[in-house]
This record gives C-alpha cells, structure tokens and sequence, in this order.
C-alpha cells in the first residue's frame, strides 16, 4: 500500500469525520456505505499486515544487532490466507524442547489485542513443567503481570489493539516510536531476563536425549 494512503489517516479532521459519519449513517446511502465498510475491512488487514512486516524487520534487525540466539520468524492465521498474526522466535541452536518467546494478536471480545510470552514448542510433560529453573522464571515475571497456563509458560496482554483506529493511527503517523516501544517488551524478556531464560532453557536441553518427553505443537495462530 502507498505510504501516503496511510499518512492520511491522521490528517482528516473532527468535524469533516462527523459530516462522513452523518453521510454514512443516512438509510438511501446503504449501498456506498457498505462498500465503503469493505474497502475498509481490506485497508485494516492491510494495515495490519503491514505492522507486523515492520516489526519483523526491526525485531531481525535487533536480534543481529545484539548477536541473540533466536531467529524471528511471522506467524500467520492458518484460517485466513495472507494474514500476519504475530512473531515467533526460533533458536539457532538444536534443541527439541524449549521454551520460545512469541508476540501474537488474538480476538477477544469485539477486537483484536497482542499478548506475548515465552510458548512451549512442544507438549511438555509434567517433568518438564515442574523444573526448578522454570518455576524460577516464572516466579520472576509474575510480579510484572505475565500468568502461566499448560501451553504458555508466561504470557502477559499488552495495551495494542492492532485493528483499531488509534493504533492504526498511531502506526501511520509516528511508527518508529510504536516499533520502539515493541521492541522494548521484546528486550524485557530477552536481555533482562535473558539469564533466567538461557538457564530454563539449559535444563530444559538436558531432556532432550529422553524420548516421549513431548508432541510437537505446529507455530500457527489457532
């Protein structure tokens, strides 16, 4: 998409809104307006599509930057062809059961909202759960608001609501700060807990000779 299409989301104002709105809102204007609705369903999975791209590229540029252990890769809907839903790192190291950091956006309620966390890459058995050096972590960053469940060792909301209006706003009118502020959270769990990661991680390679310690789980949002 043309980078000033996307500009000019910021640049129209309140009171020519309103008159659209009223246009729109108007019973023999239906027809424009559903068409209108459409164009618009397309211009946000554009939009979406095209922050997700983004972050890949500053995420990849950061983790070659800092010389990490981790390769990002998009995570894509497996319901809707040609649509990005979040990153996923894999390690440049050979391991068969880890915990990987993941940022993903899901439906919840009547949009969508991006949460991120450290994922299982495989079912892992209560051995495994039940770890020292992962009871470690996740007692860690429980204090910073991330919950644990069987599949995602943590995983915390964020304030981003990838759909909406503001945050789409926001993306087209001053995105290096919005990239910067994502790699910030990306940074939280990769180099301040980076340790405590690398340790779980660590303890986690010493299953990897034991066989049936777990089912690999494919990266794809449900």
């Amino acid at each position: 998409m043309d980078q000033s299409k996307t500009n000019s989301l910021s640049t129209i104002t309140d009171s020519e809104e309103l008159a659209v709105l009223e246009f729109l809102s108007k019973e023999k204007n239906a027809a424009i307006a559903l068409s209108i609705g459409d164009f618009l369903d397309t211009l946000r999975s554009d939009l979406n599509n095209q922050f997700w791209l983004a972050a890949y590229n500053k995420l990849k540029l950061y983790l070659e930057e800092n010389r990490l252990p981790w390769i990002v890769e998009l995570t894509e809907d497996k319901n809707v062809d040609k649509s990005l839903v979040g990153l996923h790192l894999q390690p440049t190291f050979d391991q068969s059961i880890l915990l990987f950091p993941f940022m993903e956006q899901q439906f919840v309620g009547d949009s969508y909202r991006i949460f991120h966390g450290l994922m299982w890459n495989v079912e892992a058995d209560p051995v495994a759960q039940s770890l020292e050096e992962l009871d470690i972590l996740r007692k860690e960053l429980e204090p910073l608001g991330f919950s644990h469940s069987p599949r995602f060792h943590v995983w915390q909301w964020l304030p981003w609501h990838p759909r909406r209006k503001d945050f789409l706003i926001q993306f087209a009118q001053d995105r290096d700060n919005l990239l910067n502020e994502m790699i910030g959270v990306w940074k939280r769990l990769l180099v301040t807990y980076g340790p405590q990661l690398e340790n779980a991680n660590a303890r986690l390679r010493e299953l990897q000779a034991t066989p049936g310690k777990g089912r690999k789980i494919p990266i794809k949002s449900a």
